[in-house]
This record gives C-alpha cells, sequence and structure tokens, in this order.
C-alpha cells in the first residue's frame, strides 16, 4: 500500500487519482494561491488556477493601461493649470 488511507464517497478503482484539497476550493485565486504558498510552501499550477490566472491578467491590463492614461491626462491638466497661474502673475 502507497500513500495514506482515505475514505472516498465515490466510487473509485485502482490507478484513479485521488485530488485532495489543501484549502477551501472556494477561495478566489488570489486567496488560495497565497494561502498555499505560506502554509504548504508552493505556488499551486493547477489547471483552474492558471486558467483563472489568464483571466485576472486580461481583466488588470485593460484597466491598468486606462489608470495610466488618466493619471496622464491629470498630469498634462496640471501642468496646463500651472502655466495659467504663471500669466495671471505677470
Amino acid at each position: 500500500m502507497h500513500g495514506s488511507p482515505c475514505l472516498s464517497s465515490h466510487s473509485c478503482w485502482q490507478g484513479n487519482s485521488v485530488e485532495l484539497s489543501y484549502i477551501p476550493p472556494t477561495q478566489v485565486m488570489v486567496d488560495r494561491r497565497r494561502a498555499l504558498r505560506k502554509r504548504h510552501g508552493f505556488l499551486c499550477k493547477c489547471e483552474r488556477c492558471m486558467i483563472e490566472g489568464k483571466e485576472l491578467r486580461k481583466d488588470l491590463l485593460p484597466m491598468n493601461l486606462k489608470q495610466a492614461l488618466d493619471e496622464a491626462n491629470k498630469w498634462n491638466e496640471g501642468m496646463l493649470d500651472i502655466s495659467r497661474i504663471d500669466e495671471a502673475s505677470k
């Protein structure tokens, strides 16, 4: 016998893999990965985490780009405001 004995709620056959979750699978990917890294010392690269990670990056990239453009526009508007102040003081 290899590994540890366990009790299954479903039928399983010799040669089938048994998957155990170290943490509640209902947590969001970032929290799951953080907990696994902290408690068990590894970065999870299961299919679910990899898919969720790709989706997260797709969502964040446009947001970061939009935020960067918004900040640049604010900076440009601030420069215009400063030039108006300089002109008014003359």
